[in-house]
């Protein structure tokens, strides 16, 4: 550990309120720079992608076709796990869902089998 982040800690250890209570006022002054770059971080695109691809999709959810506006909370932006690679947008739920299949086809596509061969029962 440098002398520097040694005197940061210190630093942040005795400031710790005071400097979170600036970080919350920042965030709520601009909730949208605080979003915009989340989403870069995590996924390399912004705010204004994001917008670009929403519009793409019509404001809908790529799977299910839920509007956003219908949904309380901003889509989740999907992508793949392996690549990175940004898909689309979805409601929680879609996304919820293909997470817990673990993005794996075979076994999505034994899903629909499954609640195919259920539907004539």
């Amino acid at each position: 550990m440098s002398i520097h982040s040694i005197k940061n800690n210190k630093y942040y250890e005795s400031n710790k309120e005071k400097i979170n209570q600036k970080m919350k006022e920042k965030h709520h002054a601009n909730p949208e720079y605080i979003q915009n770059r989340n989403m870069i971080n995590k996924f390399g695109i912004g705010l204004n992608e994001y917008n670009q691809i929403l519009f793409a999709q019509d404001g809908k959810c790529a799977i299910c076709g839920k509007h956003h506006t219908e949904v309380k909370t901003r889509f989740c932006v999907d992508h793949d796990h392996k690549t990175g690679q940004v898909r689309g947008l979805l409601c929680k739920q879609c996304n919820f869902g293909i997470g817990m299949f673990r993005d794996n086809k075979e076994v999505l596509k034994n899903a629909i089998k499954y609640l195919k061969y259920h539907e004539k029962l």
